[in-house]
């Protein structure tokens, strides 16, 4: 290992490194928002229990996506060649880009759980495709380093994200801070879209 030279995505294959700057900027998508997301919700809800609102809210979408992940897994992992992971991969993150736009329209409890819902939807299709991907094309004997670059990557997008979300917050509103996380999740599908030639799209 050329060290530190093989800690950088230059010598990962096409594939991972489109992937692994894929998920760098819908992290930082999501990263904008998510701290301040509560902050965001309670001041458009304008409810006395927004908190627990809040709380069911994240529950759904958490089951959603559970209960989800499985079954799709089982879908992409029987049916031969990559076309469908491709593009059931580029659905997920489509839904990625209309999450924040919707969260800009809640005025009541409902409209959160319904949103939420949809963005189970959105991480049950993309995460379990996105590492399927990601561990067929990952460079044999560099498991660690490309996986460590990965998360290294992915962590400093949302680190960096975080601040920039409540400063745009604070200066700009949250309308600002959702309309900019919804181009970052759409610059993210582009990334995606780049990985079609590398990828079998034939069974």
């Amino acid at each position: 290992m050329r060290f530190p030279s093989d800690m950088s995505l230059s010598g990962i294959s096409p594939t991972v490194r489109l992937l692994t700057v894929s998920d760098a900027v819908l992290t930082a998508a999501l990263g904008l928002f998510g701290p301040i997301f509560a902050v965001y919700l309670t001041d458009q809800l304008a409810s006395g229990n927004a908190l627990e609102i809040i709380g069911i809210g994240t529950s759904i979408y958490l089951f959603t996506r559970s209960l989800g992940q499985i079954p799709l897994a089982y879908f992409i992992d029987k049916i031969k060649g990559e076309r469908d992971d491709f593009y059931i991969l580029l659905a997920g993150n489509t839904i990625f880009i209309i999450v924040p736009l919707l969260y800009l329209l809640i005025t009541e409890p409902w409209h959160l759980f319904a949103i939420q819902f949809v963005y189970g939807l959105g991480a049950a299709l993309t995460y379990p495709t996105w590492n399927a991907l990601f561990t067929r094309h990952i460079d044999k004997g560099r498991e660690g380093v490309e996986w460590g670059v990965y998360q290294t990557t992915v962590d400093m997008a949302g680190a960096v994200a975080a601040p920039i979300g409540g400063f745009i917050a604070a200066f700009y509103g949250f309308e600002a801070v959702m309309i900019f996380a919804s181009v970052l999740a759409f610059v993210s599908s582009v990334f995606i879209y780049l990985t079609r030639n590398d990828l079998r799209m034939k069974g």
